[in-house]
Protein backbone atom coordinates (compact mmCIF):
# COMPACT_ATOMS: atom_id res chain seq x y z
CA UNK A 1 0.00 0.00 0.00
CA UNK A 2 1.16 3.82 -0.88
CA UNK A 3 1.93 5.52 2.17
CA UNK A 4 1.02 9.58 2.39
CA UNK A 5 0.81 10.30 -1.02
CA UNK A 6 -0.40 13.60 -1.94
CA UNK A 7 -3.97 13.55 -3.33
CA UNK A 8 -2.46 15.39 -6.52
CA UNK A 9 -0.95 11.76 -7.60
CA UNK A 10 -4.47 9.73 -7.40
CA UNK A 11 -3.88 9.68 -11.24
CA UNK A 12 -1.00 7.31 -11.06
CA UNK A 13 -2.40 5.57 -8.11
CA UNK A 14 -5.51 4.54 -9.79
CA UNK A 15 -2.99 3.54 -12.98
CA UNK A 16 -0.87 1.18 -10.33
CA UNK A 17 -3.99 -0.59 -8.92
CA UNK A 18 -4.86 -1.53 -12.35
CA UNK A 19 -2.06 -3.69 -12.40
CA UNK A 20 -2.92 -4.45 -16.50
CA UNK A 21 -1.24 -1.37 -18.22
CA UNK A 22 2.61 -1.41 -19.79
CA UNK A 23 4.39 1.69 -21.47
CA UNK A 24 5.59 5.09 -21.00
CA UNK A 25 3.38 7.71 -18.76
CA UNK A 26 4.81 11.18 -21.00
CA UNK A 27 4.06 13.84 -17.47
CA UNK A 28 4.49 17.61 -18.58
CA UNK A 29 4.79 20.62 -16.70
CA UNK A 30 1.60 22.24 -17.15
CA UNK A 31 3.46 25.85 -17.26
CA UNK A 32 6.19 24.93 -19.57
CA UNK A 33 5.31 22.65 -21.61
CA UNK A 34 9.42 21.98 -22.52
CA UNK A 35 9.82 19.91 -19.14
CA UNK A 36 8.41 16.10 -19.47
CA UNK A 37 8.85 13.55 -18.05
CA UNK A 38 8.60 9.69 -19.32
CA UNK A 39 7.89 6.98 -16.56
CA UNK A 40 8.30 3.42 -18.33
CA UNK A 41 6.86 0.89 -16.55
CA UNK A 42 4.56 -2.94 -16.91
CA UNK A 43 1.97 -3.37 -14.35
CA UNK A 44 3.70 -3.20 -10.38
CA UNK A 45 6.94 -2.51 -11.13
CA UNK A 46 8.66 0.34 -12.65
CA UNK A 47 11.73 0.15 -15.01
CA UNK A 48 12.67 3.48 -15.07
CA UNK A 49 11.94 7.35 -15.65
CA UNK A 50 13.81 9.93 -17.62
CA UNK A 51 13.36 13.67 -18.82
CA UNK A 52 12.65 14.46 -22.43
CA UNK A 53 15.13 17.62 -22.13
CA UNK A 54 18.44 18.51 -20.22
CA UNK A 55 19.47 14.71 -20.28
CA UNK A 56 22.69 15.04 -20.15
CA UNK A 57 22.71 17.95 -17.31
CA UNK A 58 20.64 16.30 -15.41
CA UNK A 59 22.39 12.96 -15.09
CA UNK A 60 26.02 14.15 -15.11
CA UNK A 61 24.83 15.47 -12.41
CA UNK A 62 23.57 12.45 -10.75
CA UNK A 63 25.93 10.29 -11.74
CA UNK A 64 29.04 12.15 -10.35
CA UNK A 65 26.54 12.45 -7.09
CA UNK A 66 25.84 8.56 -6.33
CA UNK A 67 29.05 7.16 -8.75
CA UNK A 68 32.02 9.13 -7.45
CA UNK A 69 34.79 6.27 -8.45
CA UNK A 70 34.86 6.63 -12.16
CA UNK A 71 33.27 8.93 -14.94
CA UNK A 72 31.98 7.76 -17.73
CA UNK A 73 32.36 9.49 -21.54
CA UNK A 74 30.96 12.20 -22.47
CA UNK A 75 29.28 10.79 -25.44
CA UNK A 76 27.29 8.40 -23.33
CA UNK A 77 24.99 11.61 -21.92
CA UNK A 78 24.84 12.80 -25.44
CA UNK A 79 21.26 10.91 -25.93
CA UNK A 80 21.25 9.09 -22.70
CA UNK A 81 18.95 6.81 -22.91
CA UNK A 82 18.42 3.04 -20.76
CA UNK A 83 19.81 1.07 -23.19
CA UNK A 84 22.98 3.20 -23.73
CA UNK A 85 23.75 3.06 -20.30
CA UNK A 86 22.93 -0.71 -19.73
CA UNK A 87 24.70 -1.42 -22.16
CA UNK A 88 27.67 0.60 -21.81
CA UNK A 89 27.32 -0.80 -18.04
CA UNK A 90 28.20 -4.57 -19.11
CA UNK A 91 30.25 -3.78 -21.74
CA UNK A 92 33.11 -2.59 -19.01
CA UNK A 93 31.68 -5.37 -16.62
CA UNK A 94 30.86 -3.35 -13.70
CA UNK A 95 29.19 -4.58 -10.72
CA UNK A 96 25.21 -5.15 -11.25
CA UNK A 97 24.45 -3.93 -7.87
CA UNK A 98 26.09 -0.64 -8.64
CA UNK A 99 24.06 -0.38 -11.78
CA UNK A 100 20.92 -1.23 -9.94
CA UNK A 101 21.93 1.53 -7.69
CA UNK A 102 22.28 4.18 -10.16
CA UNK A 103 19.04 3.43 -11.95
CA UNK A 104 17.25 3.74 -8.91
CA UNK A 105 18.58 6.91 -8.29
CA UNK A 106 17.85 8.19 -11.68
CA UNK A 107 14.45 6.74 -11.18
CA UNK A 108 13.53 8.49 -7.93
CA UNK A 109 14.77 11.55 -8.58
CA UNK A 110 12.76 12.08 -11.97
CA UNK A 111 9.79 10.44 -10.20
CA UNK A 112 10.35 12.89 -7.25
CA UNK A 113 10.07 15.51 -9.76
CA UNK A 114 6.92 14.55 -11.38
CA UNK A 115 5.29 14.44 -8.09
CA UNK A 116 6.13 18.36 -7.50
CA UNK A 117 4.29 19.20 -10.40
CA UNK A 118 0.62 20.74 -9.92
CA UNK A 119 -1.95 19.25 -12.72
CA UNK A 120 0.53 17.81 -14.47
CA UNK A 121 -0.33 17.06 -18.43
CA UNK A 122 -0.50 13.43 -18.75
CA UNK A 123 -0.27 11.52 -21.63
CA UNK A 124 -0.11 7.25 -21.91
CA UNK A 125 1.93 5.80 -24.83
CA UNK A 126 1.26 2.02 -24.84
CA UNK A 127 3.58 1.37 -27.67
CA UNK A 128 6.68 3.27 -25.83
CA UNK A 129 8.75 0.20 -23.71
CA UNK A 130 11.78 -0.73 -22.95
CA UNK A 131 11.78 -4.19 -24.19
CA UNK A 132 14.74 -6.02 -22.00
CA UNK A 133 14.63 -4.19 -18.74
CA UNK A 134 17.66 -5.25 -17.02
CA UNK A 135 15.91 -4.34 -13.65
CA UNK A 136 12.31 -3.69 -12.21
CA UNK A 137 11.47 -2.05 -9.17
CA UNK A 138 8.43 -1.55 -7.16
CA UNK A 139 5.93 0.77 -7.35
CA UNK A 140 5.16 0.60 -3.37
CA UNK A 141 8.71 0.88 -2.89
CA UNK A 142 10.24 3.96 -5.18
CA UNK A 143 6.81 5.69 -4.57
CA UNK A 144 7.64 6.16 -0.80
CA UNK A 145 11.14 7.15 -1.09
CA UNK A 146 10.48 9.97 -4.04
CA UNK A 147 7.54 10.70 -2.13
CA UNK A 148 9.30 12.16 0.80
CA UNK A 149 12.10 13.72 -1.90
CA UNK A 150 9.49 15.67 -3.74
CA UNK A 151 7.82 16.93 -0.26
CA UNK A 152 11.24 18.59 0.79
CA UNK A 153 11.87 19.94 -2.52
CA UNK A 154 8.34 21.39 -2.50
CA UNK A 155 8.83 22.87 0.99
CA UNK A 156 11.65 25.28 -0.74
CA UNK A 157 8.65 27.11 -1.72
CA UNK A 158 10.12 28.86 -4.85
CA UNK A 159 7.39 28.87 -7.51
CA UNK A 160 7.10 26.68 -9.67
CA UNK A 161 11.22 26.00 -9.73
CA UNK A 162 12.81 22.79 -11.14
CA UNK A 163 16.00 21.49 -11.51
CA UNK A 164 16.29 22.69 -15.07
CA UNK A 165 15.72 26.17 -14.70
CA UNK A 166 19.04 28.38 -15.48
CA UNK A 167 19.98 30.95 -12.50
CA UNK A 168 21.55 34.41 -13.58
CA UNK A 169 23.14 36.96 -11.44
CA UNK A 170 22.33 40.54 -12.93
CA UNK A 171 25.44 42.90 -13.17
CA UNK A 172 23.14 45.13 -11.00
CA UNK A 173 22.75 42.70 -8.61
CA UNK A 174 26.29 41.71 -8.01
CA UNK A 175 26.44 44.12 -4.76
CA UNK A 176 23.53 42.10 -2.75
CA UNK A 177 25.40 39.20 -3.63
CA UNK A 178 27.89 40.26 -2.27
CA UNK A 179 26.62 41.71 0.97
CA UNK A 180 24.75 38.03 1.57
CA UNK A 181 27.70 36.49 0.82
CA UNK A 182 29.88 38.62 3.53
CA UNK A 183 27.10 37.83 6.08
CA UNK A 184 27.65 34.30 5.69
CA UNK A 185 23.87 33.12 5.38
CA UNK A 186 25.21 30.25 3.15
CA UNK A 187 25.14 26.86 5.01
CA UNK A 188 28.63 25.70 6.07
CA UNK A 189 28.08 22.46 5.99
CA UNK A 190 29.31 22.16 2.39
CA UNK A 191 32.81 23.55 1.39
CA UNK A 192 31.92 26.71 -0.74
CA UNK A 193 33.86 27.83 -3.37
CA UNK A 194 35.33 31.21 -3.85
CA UNK A 195 32.65 34.18 -4.98
CA UNK A 196 34.44 34.74 -8.07
CA UNK A 197 33.43 30.86 -8.77
CA UNK A 198 29.45 31.77 -8.62
CA UNK A 199 29.72 35.28 -10.11
CA UNK A 200 30.86 33.33 -13.62
CA UNK A 201 28.80 30.60 -13.00
CA UNK A 202 25.58 32.30 -12.93
CA UNK A 203 26.71 34.65 -15.28
CA UNK A 204 27.16 31.99 -17.29
CA UNK A 205 23.66 30.71 -16.73
CA UNK A 206 23.42 27.48 -16.17
CA UNK A 207 21.01 25.11 -14.46
CA UNK A 208 20.81 24.15 -11.34
CA UNK A 209 21.40 20.68 -12.23
CA UNK A 210 24.72 21.75 -13.70
CA UNK A 211 25.70 24.18 -10.86
CA UNK A 212 24.92 21.16 -8.45
CA UNK A 213 27.35 19.45 -10.07
CA UNK A 214 30.21 21.61 -10.00
CA UNK A 215 29.31 21.29 -6.24
CA UNK A 216 29.30 18.03 -6.03
CA UNK A 217 25.79 17.79 -4.14
CA UNK A 218 22.17 17.14 -5.35
CA UNK A 219 19.97 20.50 -6.92
CA UNK A 220 17.98 20.47 -3.29
CA UNK A 221 20.68 21.11 -1.09
CA UNK A 222 22.09 23.57 -4.15
CA UNK A 223 18.86 25.36 -3.38
CA UNK A 224 19.00 24.75 0.15
CA UNK A 225 22.21 27.04 0.24
CA UNK A 226 20.76 29.64 -2.18
CA UNK A 227 17.27 29.88 -0.97
CA UNK A 228 16.86 33.39 0.05
CA UNK A 229 18.75 34.85 -2.53
CA UNK A 230 16.40 33.54 -5.03
CA UNK A 231 13.03 34.21 -2.97
CA UNK A 232 14.28 38.11 -2.71
CA UNK A 233 15.33 37.44 -6.47
CA UNK A 234 18.79 38.68 -6.14
CA UNK A 235 19.12 35.74 -8.59
CA UNK A 236 16.99 35.89 -11.31
CA UNK A 237 15.41 32.14 -12.21
CA UNK A 238 14.93 31.82 -15.73
CA UNK A 239 13.31 28.71 -18.28
CA UNK A 240 15.93 25.96 -19.44
CA UNK A 241 15.30 26.75 -23.01
CA UNK A 242 16.18 30.73 -22.96
CA UNK A 243 19.90 31.04 -22.37
CA UNK A 244 21.03 34.08 -23.53
CA UNK A 245 18.61 37.22 -24.85
CA UNK A 246 20.26 37.48 -28.63
CA UNK A 247 19.79 34.32 -29.38
CA UNK A 248 17.11 31.22 -29.27
CA UNK A 249 19.70 28.60 -27.60
CA UNK A 250 18.08 25.52 -26.75
CA UNK A 251 20.83 23.63 -25.22
CA UNK A 252 18.89 20.51 -24.30
CA UNK A 253 19.18 19.21 -27.81
CA UNK A 254 22.35 19.80 -27.09
CA UNK A 255 22.22 22.55 -29.63
CA UNK A 256 21.88 26.39 -30.49
CA UNK A 257 19.91 28.26 -31.93
CA UNK A 258 22.04 30.86 -32.97
CA UNK A 259 20.53 33.90 -34.20
CA UNK A 260 21.34 37.78 -34.45
CA UNK A 261 18.49 40.12 -32.86
CA UNK A 262 15.75 40.72 -35.28
CA UNK A 263 12.09 41.62 -35.20
CA UNK A 264 9.55 39.07 -34.43
CA UNK A 265 8.29 38.61 -37.79
CA UNK A 266 11.55 37.70 -39.21
CA UNK A 267 11.16 33.94 -40.78
CA UNK A 268 12.55 31.32 -39.17
CA UNK A 269 14.35 28.17 -41.12
CA UNK A 270 15.20 24.85 -38.89
CA UNK A 271 18.30 23.29 -40.07
CA UNK A 272 18.49 19.83 -38.51
CA UNK A 273 22.29 18.15 -38.88
CA UNK A 274 24.91 16.71 -36.13
CA UNK A 275 27.59 18.31 -38.14
CA UNK A 276 28.50 21.85 -36.39
CA UNK A 277 30.53 22.86 -39.21
CA UNK A 278 27.54 22.45 -41.35
CA UNK A 279 25.28 24.61 -39.65
CA UNK A 280 27.33 27.53 -38.84
CA UNK A 281 27.75 27.28 -42.89
CA UNK A 282 23.98 27.50 -42.90
CA UNK A 283 23.55 29.97 -40.73
CA UNK A 284 26.37 32.73 -42.28
CA UNK A 285 23.65 32.07 -45.55
CA UNK A 286 20.29 32.29 -44.13
CA UNK A 287 21.15 35.19 -42.06
CA UNK A 288 22.94 36.86 -44.69
CA UNK A 289 19.22 36.01 -46.39
CA UNK A 290 17.00 37.85 -43.72
CA UNK A 291 16.48 34.61 -42.11
CA UNK A 292 16.49 33.53 -38.65
CA UNK A 293 18.37 30.04 -37.88
CA UNK A 294 17.05 27.45 -35.76
CA UNK A 295 19.75 24.59 -35.27
CA UNK A 296 19.34 21.76 -33.50
CA UNK A 297 21.96 18.82 -33.65
CA UNK A 298 20.36 15.72 -32.19
CA UNK A 299 17.19 14.69 -33.77
CA UNK A 300 15.66 12.84 -31.00
CA UNK A 301 15.10 16.24 -29.02
CA UNK A 302 14.11 18.60 -31.38
CA UNK A 303 10.10 17.84 -31.75
CA UNK A 304 9.45 20.49 -28.94
CA UNK A 305 11.67 23.08 -29.95
CA UNK A 306 9.99 22.91 -33.56
CA UNK A 307 6.76 23.05 -32.31
CA UNK A 308 7.55 25.52 -30.29
CA UNK A 309 8.87 28.09 -32.93
CA UNK A 310 6.78 26.98 -35.83
CA UNK A 311 10.10 27.43 -38.82
CA UNK A 312 8.70 28.41 -42.21
CA UNK A 313 11.00 25.55 -43.54
CA UNK A 314 12.79 22.51 -42.36
CA UNK A 315 16.63 21.70 -43.26
CA UNK A 316 17.75 18.39 -42.67
CA UNK A 317 20.21 15.94 -43.43
CA UNK A 318 20.01 12.38 -44.08
CA UNK A 319 22.78 10.59 -41.85
CA UNK A 320 22.23 11.43 -38.05
CA UNK A 321 22.98 9.21 -34.92
CA UNK A 322 19.89 7.48 -33.22
CA UNK A 323 16.89 8.72 -35.91
CA UNK A 324 17.95 9.36 -39.48
CA UNK A 325 16.62 11.89 -42.05
CA UNK A 326 14.12 9.15 -43.26
CA UNK A 327 12.89 8.98 -39.72
CA UNK A 328 12.54 12.04 -38.51
CA UNK A 329 10.47 12.80 -41.92
CA UNK A 330 8.06 10.18 -41.02
CA UNK A 331 7.50 11.48 -37.29
CA UNK A 332 7.10 15.05 -38.80
CA UNK A 333 4.58 13.99 -40.91
CA UNK A 334 2.08 12.77 -38.04
CA UNK A 335 2.28 15.74 -36.39
CA UNK A 336 -0.32 17.39 -36.62
CA UNK A 337 1.01 20.77 -35.85
CA UNK A 338 4.75 19.78 -37.97
CA UNK A 339 3.25 18.19 -41.13
CA UNK A 340 2.72 20.81 -43.22
CA UNK A 341 6.21 22.40 -42.82
CA UNK A 342 8.14 21.66 -46.19
CA UNK A 343 11.50 19.92 -45.69
CA UNK A 344 14.31 20.31 -47.86
CA UNK A 345 17.01 17.14 -47.31
CA UNK A 346 20.42 18.83 -47.21
CA UNK A 347 22.42 15.59 -47.88
CA UNK A 348 26.14 14.32 -48.97
CA UNK A 349 24.39 11.30 -50.62
CA UNK A 350 23.61 11.74 -54.43
CA UNK A 351 22.22 8.28 -55.58
CA UNK A 352 19.00 8.03 -57.18
CA UNK A 353 17.58 5.81 -54.80
CA UNK A 354 17.35 8.49 -52.24
CA UNK A 355 15.59 11.07 -54.00
CA UNK A 356 13.37 8.61 -54.77
CA UNK A 357 12.88 7.63 -51.38
CA UNK A 358 12.80 10.76 -49.70
CA UNK A 359 9.86 12.18 -52.57
CA UNK A 360 7.81 8.84 -51.23
CA UNK A 361 8.21 9.96 -47.22
CA UNK A 362 6.84 13.78 -47.95
CA UNK A 363 10.35 15.70 -48.73
CA UNK A 364 9.45 18.44 -50.75
CA UNK A 365 12.96 19.17 -52.30
CA UNK A 366 16.79 17.51 -52.12
CA UNK A 367 19.87 19.30 -52.62
CA UNK A 368 23.47 17.40 -52.39
CA UNK A 369 25.95 18.94 -50.53
CA UNK A 370 28.39 21.26 -51.17
CA UNK A 371 25.35 23.53 -52.94
CA UNK A 372 25.21 26.95 -54.18
CA UNK A 373 23.90 29.02 -51.54
CA UNK A 374 22.21 31.06 -53.90
CA UNK A 375 20.04 27.79 -55.16
CA UNK A 376 20.00 27.04 -51.18
CA UNK A 377 17.65 30.19 -50.69
CA UNK A 378 15.64 29.77 -54.39
CA UNK A 379 14.40 26.82 -53.07
CA UNK A 380 13.47 28.15 -49.59
CA UNK A 381 11.70 30.95 -51.04
CA UNK A 382 9.52 28.93 -53.80
CA UNK A 383 8.63 26.38 -51.13
CA UNK A 384 7.48 29.39 -48.48
CA UNK A 385 6.71 31.81 -50.80
CA UNK A 386 4.21 33.84 -47.93
CA UNK A 387 7.14 33.87 -45.74
CA UNK A 388 10.37 35.23 -48.09
CA UNK A 389 12.55 37.84 -47.42
CA UNK A 390 14.00 40.52 -49.56
CA UNK A 391 17.70 38.92 -50.44
CA UNK A 392 20.64 41.31 -51.18
CA UNK A 393 21.87 39.34 -54.10
CA UNK A 394 25.57 40.56 -53.56
CA UNK A 395 28.60 38.75 -52.13
CA UNK A 396 25.92 35.83 -52.25
CA UNK A 397 29.07 33.74 -53.93
CA UNK A 398 31.48 33.87 -50.82
CA UNK A 399 29.12 31.27 -49.16
CA UNK A 400 29.40 27.81 -49.79
CA UNK A 401 27.41 24.95 -47.77
CA UNK A 402 30.21 22.27 -47.11
CA UNK A 403 29.52 18.71 -47.73
CA UNK A 404 29.78 16.94 -44.07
Amino acid sequence: MIKSLPSKTEWLQRLIKSGNHSGCLRVTHPEDHSITWELYFKGNTLHYATSRIGQKERLVCLWHYYIRDFTPPTSLFEVADYERITHWWQSKQLPFSQLKHLLFQFTEEALAQVLTIEKPIIEFLPDHQILSPMINFSWETILESANIRSQAWQQLSINSITPFNRLYLHPDKTCKFYQFWRQQKISKQHQIPRISFWLLNFAQKKCIYELAKERGILPLTFLEDFHELLQENIIDILPFSSNDNDSLNHQSQPSSIQTKKKSSSTPIVACIDDSRTVQRHIQKTLEFAGYKTLSLTDPTLCLTTLGRYQPVLILMDINMPQINGYELCQILQKSSKLREIPIIMLTGREGIIDRVRAKLIGVDHYLTKPCDPKELIEVIQSLAPQKSVNIPRQNMNKYTLIRN
